[in-house]
């Protein structure tokens, strides 16, 4: 009901909407209805998350209360400050008035039948580090808005919220390290693809961002250098570093297992380079946050290494599991 994709803008900015019926647990009505803009926000799911880039490909219709988010925007306010958007959630009210989360606790604190769970002010920081929690490995990214609206993360989207761009590409930078990496790894099984819970920084000590600190600072700028590596234009070819990354990660795996001999796999990532440059770049950006994340963490260079040689190794147990391919 509350996932829906935009299909037409009126001249007057109100919005054709149409429900998001694709994966529902509950088989519900998919209609075509026009909603005011106001309480409609992007929509990131876990799909969208990729390293160091970000973009939502849905939205959600959000009724809360613009002065106490975690509550339900007053159904008679709501009524005349946005009429389409309450005729559009009056239409699945025995649906919503049905979920088990309105039956056992929403039900009991307001009136209103279309209210959501576990929003509030932080909902709406206007920057997140964001990572999915069905990954192999952590992959984590920074968003801000999105075609003028905060991006909010759906519910196996995990995020931590952040009031200064400096602190969330921070954040960002150290999760995406080998380092973080690897620790988080192992304190989360992968088998079943399950990497990053909320709790991931109770296992993950990140020091609070301090703008001072030189090292600090450096990694905040590597970070949005990447961001804006991985968001640039793809090659003549039509390459993105994306799908350049991807290639020579394959390349690599092939090689140390055995499948490809030296000479033959660096002919191909040269010639993956040339076509896309930011893919050295991005190397090399990441590498620095290696180095300067093995300061923040207090490692040596022989530690980072055996670090970064196990995470190797671990990446292409993942691809054997899986079964090898792009």
């Amino acid at each position: 009901v509350y996932w829906v994709q935009k299909t037409y803008t009126h001249p007057n900015g109100d919005v054709v909407v149409q429900n998001i019926t694709e994966g529902a647990k509950i088989k519900v009505e998919q209609v075509s209805m026009t909603v005011e803009p106001d309480l409609l926000y992007p929509l990131l799911r876990g799909r969208d998350v990729q390293r160091w880039q970000a973009t939502p490909s849905a939205w959600i219709i959000v009724p809360q209360a613009p002065d106490a988010p975690s509550r339900a925007y007053p159904e008679a306010r709501l009524q005349v400050d946005y009429p389409k958007t309450y005729a559009y959630l009056k239409r699945f009210e025995k649906e919503l008035r049905n979920r088990s989360g309105y039956k056992q606790i929403l039900s009991r604190r307001e009136k209103e039948f279309y209210g959501l769970m576990d929003i509030d002010y932080y909902t709406f920081a206007p920057w997140k580090v964001v990572w999915p929690w069905i990954s192999k490995g952590m992959r984590a990214a920074v968003v801000n808005d999105f075609e003028g609206k905060t991006v909010l993360p759906e519910h196996n989207t995990y995020f931590v919220a952040c009031n200064i761009s400096q602190e969330a590409f921070y954040i960002c930078a150290l999760l995406n390290s080998n380092i973080g990496d690897f620790a988080i790894r192992s304190f989360f099984s992968t088998g079943g693809g399950g990497i990053g819970a909320a709790s991931v920084l109770d296992h993950v000590r990140i020091p609070r961002y301090d703008p001072n600190n030189p090292v600090h600072r450096r990694l905040a700028e590597l970070s949005m250098q990447a961001h804006q590596l991985m968001g640039g234009d793809p090659s003549p070819g039509g390459l993105s570093v994306e799908q350049a990354k991807a290639i020579i990660q394959y390349i690599e795996q092939r090689r140390r297992r055995g499948r490809l001999n030296q000479q033959t796999a660096d002919e191909i990532i040269s010639a993956l380079q040339a076509a896309q440059p930011g893919t050295a770049q991005l190397d090399a950006i990441e590498a620095e946050i290696d180095q300067l994340a093995a300061q923040v963490w207090g490692l040596t260079a022989q530690e980072l290494e055996a670090i970064q040689q196990s995470l190797s190794q671990e990446v292409d147990d993942d691809t054997a599991d899986s079964g090898e391919g792009l």
